[in-house]
């Protein structure tokens, strides 16, 4: 599990903090530890079980290579804030 956290400075300098959790397998692991564990090869004949795990490397590469993207993606850096003004 990844945690995440924010802080969030509203207008009047309060700042909230935000922690979100998520968890690092996604429903497409799910599927992919399903099919894999059952097999195809137990469902279908040769050639189309075949084909099934052929199907099954392709998505895991797409699934693979998406992840490397989103953590590999650069994220614009934000200007600094000026500091809140003193309350009266």
């Amino acid at each position: 599990m990844s945690r995440v956290t924010t802080i969030i400075t509203g207008p009047d300098g309060k700042a909230t903090t935000v922690v979100t959790r998520r968890s690092g397998c996604g429903c497409l692991t799910g599927l992919a530890l399903v099919v894999v564990l059952f097999g195809p090869a137990a469902w279908f004949p040769l050639p189309l079980a075949i084909a099934a795990y052929v199907a099954l490397g392709v998505v895991a590469v797409l699934g693979f290579l998406g992840w490397l993207l989103q953590k590999t993606r650069r994220t614009p850096k934000r200007a600094p804030q000026p500091p809140p003004a003193p309350l009266p």
